[in-house]
């Protein structure tokens, strides 16, 4: 799928407004995180990398000014050791980003009630499917090189006040990745 349908898609499944996915998606491609090409019958197919950077995008602010710096901070978040729960090592040493390409180009469908929150108050995310442990993206320096928790780790446990996190959940998640990336046979 072309860049245009593809933002259309987000849009209308994400429930954000159009005018400001295509805004962020300019700002990403102009960073350098979205496919680029020329226009027109020669543009590149967007790819579950472009699907997975334009959704941590989206969930990492509300504000498009901030949503290239967002998405570079939460893009290399790293499974917290302690709640590690995937059956793999590979997934559990992912960056979320990766994490979330795997998911966009994985056969299968993501569950639908699973959840992906970002909590800017908190600096980190969770990935979270019903009944299992819930797997928590920290910055990569919440741990010392030996391991021990370094003290920055306390700072995202718990910070009183009015939590602002943004969530979606994998329903939405599957709709992009049939729309955009479906299965050929």
């Amino acid at each position: 799928m072309k860049a245009g349908p593809f933002i259309a898609t987000i849009a209308e499944f994400y429930g954000v407004d159009e005018k400001t996915v295509r805004l962020i998606a300019r700002l990403l491609r102009e960073a350098g995180h979205l496919t680029q090409g020329p226009r027109g019958r020669g543009a590149p197919h967007m790819t579950p990398k472009d699907a997975a950077t334009l959704t941590l995008a989206l969930l990492a602010t509300q504000s498009p000014a901030q949503s290239v710096e967002a998405f570079e901070y939460n893009k290399d978040l790293i499974p917290d050791r302690s709640t590690q729960n995937f059956p793999s090592e590979d997934l559990n040493s992912m960056n979320l980003l990766n994490f979330l390409t795997f998911l966009f180009e994985m056969d299968g469908s993501i569950p639908d009630a699973a959840k992906l929150s970002i909590f800017s108050h908190l600096s980190n995310a969770a990935w979270e499917v019903p009944g299992h442990k819930m797997v928590v993206y920290v910055p990569t320096d919440i741990r010392n090189a030996d391991g021990s928790d370094n003290p920055l780790s306390k700072v995202y446990q718990h910070i009183p006040g009015i939590r602002q996190d943004r969530s979606l959940t994998g329903y939405y998640m599957n709709e992009i990745k049939e729309r955009a990336f479906p299965v050929t046979e």
